[in-house]
């Protein structure tokens, strides 16, 4: 209970990884204004044959295309339990979020992952999430479901609300149908 009211949804904010993934994009852009402006204003384009200018422009361009498909990833608000289910991103380049319905997740648990700890979400049909919008999207959401037992996930930063809240919370805005369980086993 928050005040005199319940509490609507636990926002799992996304900390540092959405500050570096700004950073990550505002280096990348700047890298290609700075090569795209030493191009232009080099004797480059006319002492190096044609082909050779083209290269660097293609860098430039390659880094700036970087840049426009790392950007979908700063938009579409944090994940959150809610009495609905949970609404989070379904993959990482989506720019809405999506409300997994309690009554459709098969499976929470908690891993780490490199460095981090996740929230993996396997709902009870999985492939509902990974059709559709292009084969790259299916291919990646395949490989991550196959290493680590699901291509759903949420980032829990170190910074954030712990690990004991997000149990509680899910068991709370579930009714108790949906619990958090142990990792898989490999």
């Amino acid at each position: 209970m928050v005040g005199d009211g319940p509490v609507l949804e636990l926002r799992i904010t996304q900390g540092r990884l959405a500050a570096r993934t700004v950073m990550t994009c505002t280096a990348m852009a700047v890298v290609c204004i700075g090569l795209a402006s030493l191009l232009a204003a080099s004797e480059l384009p006319r002492v190096v044959s044609s082909g050779g200018s083209l290269v660097l422009g293609c860098v430039a361009a390659g880094l700036l295309l970087a840049v426009l498909v790392a950007l979908p990833t700063l938009f579409g608000g944090d994940p959150a339990l809610t009495a609905d289910g949970i609404r989070m991103k379904v993959f990482a380049w989506d720019r809405t979020q999506t409300v997994i319905p309690w009554s459709a997740i098969e499976r929470l648990w908690i891993a780490r992952t490199g460095q981090f700890d996740y929230l993996y979400v396997l709902p009870r049909e999985p492939e509902r999430y990974r059709r559709g919008r292009g084969l790259l999207r299916a291919g990646l959401m395949s490989q991550m479901h196959s290493a680590q037992g699901s291509a759903l996930h949420i980032h829990l930063p170190a910074d954030g609300i712990s690990q004991e809240r997000v149990r509680v919370a899910v068991e709370q805005f579930s009714g108790g149908a949906v619990r958090v369980t142990a990792a898989p086993s490999s």
